[in-house]
């Protein structure tokens, strides 16, 4: 029996082993495929019977027979029985699906014989029955078995082929266990992907995997899905077991692994995936306007400019004067660590006492609003109780100003919040008169409002900063009599970007 080489030379064996087990070709564990490939024939052969068929050179057919193992799970010695006629053939082809171990039961394996039908029995070897090996059995799943080809390796002539009878006799000696072929072909195991660390989305990450039994070299893929069939790179053939990735763009990237040896490849491994995040995104206001409790009917969406504070500037007053803003997220993925969050806004008119500095701070708008639609009559809910950033800005100092809407950002992200945008609110005090304006979207200068956003980090808690009181109202003093300015300043040159 030539599997590969030198013959397989068979250890002692008692047909009459205890607890051993024969498959008959007419048990109830024997198939054949498709159903009467082969011929019965009687009296020769294992328990008075076998079957045979011929084997044309040109045209062999596809036939197969196969043995169903019927024991019960433990290390066996594998005979086929091989009939004095219908056995022509010089290479029957066998192949053993067995387990490869009793630690890896889930595990299978298959080994490959050929067997010369055609030099059996004979005078230094008058037993019927043929060596194939020694294998570890358990029958899991049901798909343990013998099966006979009906090709033979390599055909040079007609040939018959018989299929009889196997028999799996229990390994008794331990001094024969050596010659116990673990798995034929010698092929490594499948290796273990391990999870790839990489919590901030960073462009560089290390993709490392377990080592696998009898792997000479390993080989990472990479893929743009899970089931790599879009853009599929094999990016590393190599022995170490890490592949450092570096410069990639941003997107989800799916990994997996083999492992090679001189005698083949493993399975490919388990799946891994990590996913690269932009480092910093600007997002530009898509909605932006004030609205005035003193002209509670008028919109003011087309401004280039937006207020928040209290205004007797105009005649009549304003009086409570805020600003909404809002940002179109929804190209971020849900659950996107955002590391932070910044809102900038510069300022572009101003009306206060000089030197004076006014807290601005920033609430969460809680109903939909349209920048053509808003007034103060009909505008959007606030989120009172909490505001999410603050900023001080002094009278008439031209510039940008940014605000941490942090945590904000991440409610939407995670989709605590609906985004419905931000109020900005100044000191709404009527004996205080006072507002600070911001550029809008509309205005020509290049100054309208944006979201800086960062990716990375942990999600962050939900939490806000807690206000005593429903509108946020500046803790810095305020003079005894207000100075009202004749006209509104407004910034003397063009507005760079930040």
């Amino acid at each position: 029996m030539y599997p590969y080489g030198t013959p397989l030379i068979a250890p002692p064996i008692n047909e009459n082993e205890p607890n051993s087990a024969t498959m008959d070709d007419g048990d109830t564990g024997f198939a054949e495929n498709p159903n009467g490939c082969w011929t019965v024939s009687t009296p020769a052969g294992w328990a008075g019977d076998h079957r045979w068929r011929n084997v044309p050179f040109q045209n062999p057919g596809n036939c197969t027979a196969t043995w169903n193992f019927p024991g019960t799970p433990g290390r066996y010695n594998v005979f086929v029985y091989v009939p004095n006629i219908h056995a022509t053939t010089d290479a029957a082809q066998y192949t053993i699906r067995h387990t490869e171990s009793p630690d890896r039961p889930w595990s299978k394996q298959s080994a490959w014989a050929a067997v010369n039908q055609l030099a059996y029995p004979n005078v230094d070897h008058p037993s019927s029955w043929v060596y194939v090996g020694t294998y570890y059995f358990n029958n899991q799943y049901g798909t343990d078995y013998v099966r006979l080809e009906s090709q033979p390796l390599n055909p040079v002539t007609d040939a018959m082929m018989a299929a009889d009878a196997v028999r799996f006799a229990p390994v008794r000696y331990r001094v024969y266990l050596p010659l116990v072929m673990k798995r034929w072909p010698p092929i490594p195991d499948t290796p273990v992907l391990n999870p790839i660390n990489n919590p901030n989305g960073s462009s560089s990450y290390t993709v490392s995997w377990q080592p696998a039994y009898l792997a000479s070299t390993y080989t990472l893929q990479e893929a743009l899905n899970a089931d790599f069939s879009t853009g599929v790179v094999t990016y590393y053939p190599g022995s170490t077991t890490s592949w450092l990735v570096t410069g990639k763009a941003p997107r989800t990237y799916y990994y997996r692994v083999k492992a090679t040896n001189s005698w083949g490849d493993s399975g490919w491994s388990n799946t891994q995936q990590t996913t690269v995040w932009p480092s910093t995104t600007t997002f530009y206001a898509v909605a932006d306007a004030m609205v005035l409790s003193g002209y509670p009917t008028t919109n003011y969406g087309g401004r280039a400019d937006m207020w928040a504070g209290y205004d007797d500037w105009l005649n009549p007053d304003g009086k409570v004067a805020r600003s909404l803003a809002r940002f179109d997220l929804s190209a971020i993925p849900a659950g996107t660590p955002i590391g932070r969050a910044t809102l900038w806004l510069y300022l572009y008119a101003s009306y206060d006492p000089k030197n004076a500095s006014r807290i601005i701070a920033v609430y969460r708008v809680t109903s939909s609003w349209t920048e053509g639609g808003v007034t103060w009559s009909a505008r959007p809910n606030i989120e009172g109780t909490y505001y999410y950033g603050t900023v001080s800005i002094p009278h008439a100092s031209w510039r940008w100003y940014s605000i941490d809407v942090t945590e904000l950002v991440r409610q939407w992200v995670n989709g605590q919040y609906s985004n419905y945008g931000v109020w900005i609110l100044g000191n709404e005090s009527s004996g205080d008169p006072n507002w600070r304006g911001f550029c809008t979207r509309e205005n020509s200068s290049g100054c309208k409002p944006y979201l800086a956003i960062t990716y990375g980090g942990g999600a962050g808690a939900s939490g806000v900063q807690p206000s005593a009181e429903t509108l946020f109202v500046s803790p810095l003093p305020t003079p005894m009599v207000p100075r009202a300015l004749p006209g509104t300043f407004r910034s003397p040159v063009l507005i760079p970007e930040p």
